[in-house]
């Protein structure tokens, strides 16, 4: 059931290879003509690098991002497909039962990404079931509505049952805000005459870290350059 999560991931290793091949690319061409080409005609060729290279890096964060979304959205179906596994092999288990099972968990808590985590909760009234955050199960997740208001839309959204995906903005502690995707995929397999949903989620910006990287490195390799070029 990992397969398709696997691949996904290798996805995202391959592109930030070849990204990164690529993205070096124009600063050997700035070196070359830095050594060969006049003054006026360095610092023209070094504008058009930088935009190139910005050009790029705006192209490779959105494919990451792309495939990042991709590797929510296989973390949400896979987990979502164990859970039902789980719960067709074990009919006696009640709710209480599975929130002590530490198995039962260990599917419907797996990590996502580097920060992120899939849950479980009922459809309908909204109550988590299980979830990272302790203070989270067994409550309504409505309260949040105005205080996460883009989380909420996409929350409320998956209460019929739908799968659903969506960006939404996160509170961090000291108050700044960072972009998160989710992915809310249905259980296929009734419990107790309830359905229930596995959410999916984590930072976005996890998956196109490795071209904030590239970028301050060609920024600080330019600037070097352009020292060399003003000395």
């Amino acid at each position: 059931m990992q397969k398709s999560t696997r691949s996904s991931t290798s996805m995202v290793k391959e592109f930030t290879r070849q990204y990164l091949l690529i993205s070096l690319f124009p600063v050997v061409l700035l070196f070359v003509f830095t050594i060969a080409g006049g003054f006026f005609a360095q610092r023209h060729l070094s504008a058009l690098i930088a935009d190139s290279t910005h050009e790029l890096n705006s192209d490779a964060k959105k494919e990451l991002e792309t495939l990042g979304q991709r590797v929510i959205q296989d973390k949400a179906r896979d987990a979502a497909r164990q859970v039902a596994l789980f719960l067709s092999l074990k009919p006696e288990m009640d709710m209480d039962a599975l929130q002590r099972s530490a198995q039962f968990q260990a599917i419907a808590m797996q990590p996502v990404g580097k920060n992120g985590y899939v849950c479980l909760y009922e459809t309908g009234t909204g109550i988590v079931r299980i979830h990272p955050n302790p203070d989270l199960t067994n409550r309504r997740m409505d309260f949040l509505s105005t205080e996460i208001p883009s989380w909420w839309a996409i929350f409320k959204s998956s209460l019929s049952g739908n799968e659903i995906s969506g960006y939404y903005d996160w509170i961090e502690p000291d108050g700044s805000v960072r972009k998160k995707y989710m992915t809310i995929t249905p259980v296929d397999a009734p419990f107790r005459g309830k359905s229930l949903m596995l959410a999916a989620t984590t930072y976005i910006d996890e998956f196109s870290a490795p071209v904030a990287v590239m970028a301050q490195k060609e920024a600080a390799i330019r600037a070097n350059f352009h020292d060399f070029l003003v000395d």
